[in-house]
């Protein structure tokens, strides 16, 4: 009798732990960070940054590489994905969202999703 308490318990507790993650899981936002302060120790981790496109890259894999630049830095942004880039030119003011990894030494965040790109007025 006891066990099937404790039971109910846990699954009433379970359930609640993965309601309250799933409703609180839209709302974690990642860091807003200018360009210079990504370093190494932010690898994998999501970033949001706001700059100016200063180059567009398209590679023979169909690799994209924007090179984005703020009042601080440069850093590149790889998409992987042949992505519709029709809306993104040189000067044009974005915020991205992605993932910083490492590339020959130097930071650069993926792109992994056309959807964590917004342009900016």
């Amino acid at each position: 009798m006891q066990d099937q308490k404790i039971f109910k318990i846990a699954t009433i507790t379970t359930i609640i732990g993965i309601i309250g993650l799933i409703l609180t899981s839209g709302m974690v936002m990642p860091n807003e960070l200018k360009i210079k302060q990504i370093d190494n120790s932010h690898i994998d981790e999501q970033v949001q940054i706001t700059g100016h496109i200063i180059s567009i890259t398209k590679t023979k894999t169909k690799t994209t590489i924007l090179k984005i630049a703020d009042n601080t830095s440069t850093i590149n942004v790889v998409i992987f994905n042949d992505a519709n880039i029709k809306n993104l030119n040189q000067n044009t003011k974005v915020t991205i969202t992605g993932k910083v990894a490492q590339y020959k030494g130097q930071p650069e965040i993926i792109l992994e999703d056309m959807t964590n790109i917004k342009i900016n007025s």
